[in-house]
This record gives C-alpha cells, structure tokens and sequence, in this order.
C-alpha cells in the first residue's frame, strides 16, 4: 500500500513539474511575443520620425532658395543697381510684400510626439538616438519661431511707417503706377529698411542651416541604430573618402583660443564645425580626402588638418578658393 502511495506521489509530482514547465514556456513565449510586438511598435514610431526629418530637410531646401532670391533683390537695392519698369510696376512687392514673411517653417513633429507617448516602452538600445533628438523638437526649433516672428514683427513696423510718412503708399496697395514710389527705392530710408530686413533674414536663415544639420545628423544616428540594413537616402550628404568615426574623433576637438576659436564635433559619421553659437557648418570629404563646407553666400570652405611625426593633430588650415587664409592651433582640451 505504501508503494503505491509513494508511486501515486511521485506521479502527482511529476505531473505538477510538467504543467509548471509548461506554464513557463507559455509565459516566455508570451512575453517573447509581446517583446516582439514592442519592438515592431517603437520602430513603427521611429520610421514615423524619419519621415518628419526627411519632409523637414526638404522643406528648408525649399525655404533657402526663397530667401536667396529675395536676398539677392536686396543686395541688388543696396547697391543701388536694382532697376524698377515703371509699366510693371513693383515685380517683387518692393513697397509692400517684399518684407512679409512668407517662407515659413512648420516642423514636422507627429511622429516625435507619438514616440515620446511611448518613451518608457522604448529599449536602452535606442535611447542614445534621444540625444540630438529632445533638443532638436525644443529650444533649436524655438529660436528658428522667435527669429520668423520678428521678421513678421519687422515687415508690420515698415508697412506702418509707410502708411504714416508716404501718401503714396496707398497707390501702391492698389497696384497703381506711382512716380514718387518708384523714387523712394534709392531712397537712403527705404535701404535701411532693406538692410535691416536682410540682417533679420541672415539670422532665420543661419537658425534654418543649424536645424537642417541637426535634422540630418538625427536622421543618420536613428538609422545606425534602428535601421542599420536601409541605405542611406538621396538627401543625406556623404564623403567621398569613406572615414570611420574613430577617425573623425582625432579631429574633434577646440581650435584657436578658448573664448575666440571654433570647435569640431563629431556627430554621427561627420564633423561639425561651430564657429560660434549660432553658426555651424557640416564638413564632408572631397575626392582628396579633405574636408569641406558651405558657407552660405560665400566660397566653399576647405579645412586641412595638419598631423605631427606620431599622427596626432596638432593644427588645423583653412583654405579657400585655393588660398590658406589662417591656421588655427588644437589645444589640449576644451575647458
């Protein structure tokens, strides 16, 4: 009897670790399964993100051959060689629309926000692409806002001015041929309403370059991370030179004087070169493995880095259109 008790006993147990088993592998398959799912969700959500950085870039293309046709009118007044025909009349809304702020940016931000709804389900594997990200959809697309509305604020200021000093100025709301208004172009008073338009402008349009680079390095680090096996789209710069990022880390670093020098940074698979709060440049490689840049309105930018007997930079050229203008000594450390 008792044999039988302990068979039935064991048997019992036996069975009960089974079903326990059983539950376990349910359970890590489940979760397996629910993992799975997470994770097709966040990168759901960082695709959406991409889309928003690639219709963003697109559109700060759009918006910066805009303002260099309108900026290229204004250089044109101040220099006094921009000529009116008098049987068209203002072409480009001279005395009227030429100061309004037309070339608005609206960043992308839906994909972001939805992926900031999902932040605590987001792996540690991805949290590094947060980075250039949180800043990107805060402060850096607030001051490219603060700079358009003080255009806006500007382009009131003007019309209003107008409005008060020049009788004119009525004429010229209903398109009507004003001999007086087409005087006021060479006006000393009308160019430095040009003048001030245009500074304005170069402040939004260097905030539009900082937020296009930002954009591109964010869009670069979430693909390294999420999509490593897509190829890197048509509007992303590349190098000539392939260069990897240990490489371009010799290179970072404080160039000049601490408090009148410019810094190089590495972000993602490039450099980036700030030459003060708001002015940065993104460096690539050209077919001679040098680094090059636009600076908008001026020549291309080329940095040579000049290396010691042991391989390490010490000094960094800048050469443009062929001619070395400076050279700037790398100093110990940033601080």
């Amino acid at each position: 009897m008792e044999n039988k008790t302990g068979k039935y006993f064991k048997y019992a147990i036996g069975e009960i670790v089974l079903v326990v088993i059983g539950i376990l592998i349910a359970l890590s398959i489940n979760n397996w399964n629910e993992k799975q799912k997470s994770d097709t969700k966040i990168k759901t959500l960082f695709n959406e993100v991409l889309k928003d950085l690639e219709q963003d870039i697109m559109a700060i293309d759009g918006i910066m051959f805009s303002i260099k046709q309108k900026d290229s009118i204004a250089q044109l007044i101040l220099d006094g060689e921009y000529k009116i025909d008098e049987s068209s009349g203002f072409e480009h809304g001279e005395l009227n629309s030429f100061f309004d702020m037309t070339d608005y940016f609206g960043q992308s931000n839906s994909g972001y926000s939805s992926l900031m709804d999902a932040i605590n389900y987001v792996p540690e594997k991805y949290t590094s692409t947060l980075k250039n990200l949180k800043p990107l959809y805060s402060f850096i697309v607030k001051e490219t806002y603060d700079n358009m509305k003080s255009i806006i604020s500007l382009a009131d200021e003007i019309r209003e001015n107008l409005t008060f000093s020049q009788p004119w100025y009525h004429d010229v709301l209903l398109n009507k041929p004003n001999k007086e208004a087409f005087a006021f172009i060479e006006n000393p008073m009308y160019k430095n309403m040009v003048a001030l338009y245009k500074d304005r402008v170069q402040i939004y349009r260097t905030r539009l370059i900082f937020l296009k680079f930002t954009s591109i390095i964010s869009y670069l680090e979430i693909q390294d991370a999420v999509f490593p096996e897509q190829p890197k789209p048509g509007f992303i710069p590349t190098h000539d030179i392939k260069i990897s990022n240990e490489t371009l880390d010799t290179y970072a670093g404080c160039y000049g004087s601490k408090t009148n020098g410019i810094i190089i940074e590495r972000k993602a698979n490039f450099l980036m070169m700030r030459l003060s709060n708001s002015v940065f440049i993104l460096l690539v490689t050209d077919e001679n493995g040098d680094f090059v840049g636009d600076v908008e309105n001026s020549s291309p930018l080329k940095l040579i880095f000049v290396k010691d007997d042991v391989n390490n930079v010490i000094s960094l050229k800048m050469d443009v259109n062929g001619e070395i203008v400076m050279e700037i000594k790398k100093l110990e450390d940033c601080n």
